[in-house]
């Protein structure tokens, strides 16, 4: 966002415009996914692997609350969202991450 400053009087008026364009830059793309993940096993504790998902840091990230979902008697995955800011990242990029995690099986994306 341009403004032009040749035109406003004001000098703190235009500090206060680029300290707001400075510290509220314009989200162009936004992506939201879901995730499902698989632990290695149903003694793997799904809190610390949901921790463990949260974790992953990559730039332009958020992560979304994740939630258990019962599969059998003993089984459950994880689905967890996530909401994408930066066109650098994409979905399949966060999969190769969260696959790379110790106690995680299988990771499919839901668009």
């Amino acid at each position: 966002v341009k403004i032009e400053i040749e035109k406003l009087e004001d000098v703190e008026h235009v500090e206060i415009i680029e300290k707001e364009i400075h510290d509220n830059p314009i989200v162009l793309n936004k992506d939201t996914f879901k995730f499902e993940i698989k632990p290695w096993d149903n003694i793997s504790d799904t809190e610390e692997v949901l921790e463990a998902c949260k974790d992953v840091e990559l730039k332009g990230v958020v992560w979304d609350r994740g939630e258990m979902i019962p599969v059998s008697n003993s089984n459950s995955k994880l689905r967890i969202g996530c909401t994408i800011e930066d066109s650098d990242i994409d979905a399949e990029a966060i999969k190769m991450k969260l696959e790379t995690l110790e106690s995680v099986q299988d990771v499919i994306i839901i668009n």
